[in-house]
């Protein structure tokens, strides 16, 4: 069967009436339950952070969460600066594109902050998923980690912070 435009509006009516008589089979909770894990309120912890943030909190404790369920500890070991641009003088691992022709610039984007919070668990390995983590001080935030390997008995996991800079582009004169 090739795919035609009259198959792809099939298939996204039909997709539409599932999410909508069905929502447990697109999300893990439906938001009208009682309970809900997610709730855009909680981004808000997340405005205006930065690496400066967590730095002060290396050491400190944060409970874990899913569904409303604790299900460990974790502690953060570190906060990585994650570096987005190749450093001048540096060629290993760098791929050269060279173009012929005329070649349009495009303008500066806003610059890219990106940044690794490195925990450690207490408990059971954490699957990768979005989970709600607590912290006295920062309060509740939904974040998502990623299993990073054994470090000694107890695992790790890390989560990724990559933010458009507020200020936007620089302009030229």
């Amino acid at each position: 069967m090739t795919p035609t435009r009259r198959l792809f509006i099939q298939n996204a009516a039909f997709s539409v009436i599932a999410a909508t008589l069905f929502p447990a089979a697109f999300a893990q909770k439906s938001p009208k339950s009682q309970g809900q894990t997610f709730n855009p309120d909680d981004l808000t912890a997340l405005d205006g952070v930065s690496m400066q943030t967590f730095e002060a909190w290396i050491g400190s404790s944060f409970r874990v969460s899913l569904n409303n369920k604790t299900l460990s500890q974790l502690v953060l070991l570190s906060v990585e600066e994650m570096n987005t641009g190749a450093k001048e003088g540096s060629s290993a691992g760098q791929a050269v594109i060279r173009r012929t022709g005329p070649v349009s610039q495009a303008p500066p984007g806003p610059a890219v902050t990106s940044f690794a919070l490195r925990f450690q668990g207490s408990g059971a390995a954490l699957k990768q998923n979005t989970y709600l983590l607590s912290h006295n001080w920062l309060g509740n935030f939904p974040l998502l980690l990623v299993p990073s390997g054994l470090s000694g008995s107890r695992p790790t996991c890390t989560a990724v912070f990559s933010m458009l800079d507020q200020r936007g582009p620089k302009r030229l004169e």
